[in-house]
């Protein structure tokens, strides 16, 4: 887990790999094994736990379109709606943590 939230940005090589950013065979045979052994790790992690019940959890976001794709362009997705994203996405259950100076916080119920 250290490793995956570090200062040198695996998450965004992770999340980006899952996502579809990087074309197939673009990465160094090293970044893939990386992110191999990072999907592993995360899936058997959360694997563990369950919520109990539904959960609301904040996600600040300074591109929205980055992060959750073309649907939330202009925040045009109706309170309620499902959005799938094919990567990891980090949560906070405190909105404080989750804005930030110029970072839209986004809240969405989990469980």
């Amino acid at each position: 887990m250290r490793r995956y939230q570090g200062l040198d940005r695996t998450y965004a090589l992770v999340s980006g790999v899952l996502r579809g950013e990087f074309p197939q065979g673009s990465l160094s045979d090293e970044d893939a094994h990386l992110v191999a052994e990072m999907v592993s790790t995360l899936d058997r992690l959360i694997g563990r736990w369950q919520l109990l019940e539904p959960t609301e959890v904040y996600r600040g976001v300074r591109d929205s379109t980055g992060v959750f794709g073309a649907r939330l362009a202009g925040g045009k997705v109706a309170e309620g709606s499902t959005i799938e994203s094919k990567g990891y996405l980090s949560t906070s259950i405190r909105r404080e943590v989750a804005l930030v100076s110029g970072v839209h916080c986004a809240a969405a119920a989990v469980g």
